[in-house]
């Protein structure tokens, strides 16, 4: 018995396509990974709108901020530390190697945004004229007769509570057995995209 073999018209594309397997594969693992940095980017931007990042909601404001807001006429109590430019500074960044950088590292002035929603921070402030009318102003309109919280005669203290996103989000959606799931997903996908490409 004789078996003669002849070349298809797909032999050439399949004899490049293994020629070229390793380099193929690592452009899909690279794709995976960013595929996985851009879905938790998704769910931080998620955490950041709902105020509940990884399911875990924010502290309130505290009730002096709300007076304020409402003499602004800013009315609901949703939590905003500067969340546009919180939002607009979560990026996902490719790193050497197939890794991602997944996060904030943006400064408004002089502040870091993402550490100051993720640290908190309690500091103390020295009250400028107008600073003080206007929060009597705002205490007189609410009814309240306590003054803002001072230290001596001029200093006030702030306190911005930790309204932590990265963290609450990893926990949630970072657990290695899902990821790991996903990366085989993407990774899958990725391949059946580049397979038969010339």
């Amino acid at each position: 018995m004789t078996v003669r073999l002849e070349e298809g018209p797909g032999w050439a594309r399949a004899i490049s396509t293994l020629a070229t397997a390793s380099e193929r594969l690592k452009k899909a693992e690279d794709q995976a990974v960013l595929k996985e940095a851009h879905f938790q980017r998704g769910k931080m931007i998620e955490g950041i709108d709902s105020g509940a990042p990884g399911g875990k909601p924010w502290r309130k404001h505290a009730p002096l901020t709300l007076l304020v807001r409402r003499f602004k006429g800013k009315s609901g109590s949703k939590i905003m530390i500067a969340t546009s430019a919180l939002r607009g500074s979560v990026k996902v960044v490719p790193l050497p190697g197939g890794a991602a950088f997944v996060g904030a590292n943006r400064k408004v002035g002089k502040v870091n945004i993402a550490a100051l929603h993720d640290e908190g921070r309690k500091y103390s402030k020295p009250w400028t004229a107008r600073q003080r009318r206007f929060f009597f102003a705002v205490l007189r309109k609410a009814g309240e007769t306590r003054g803002p919280r001072t230290k001596g005669s001029g200093v006030r203290k702030v306190f911005l509570p930790a309204r932590p996103f990265v963290g609450p989000t990893i926990a949630r959606w970072g657990r290695p057995k899902d990821v790991k799931l996903r990366f085989e997903k993407n990774l899958a996908a990725s391949m059946g995209g580049l397979i038969g490409k010339p």
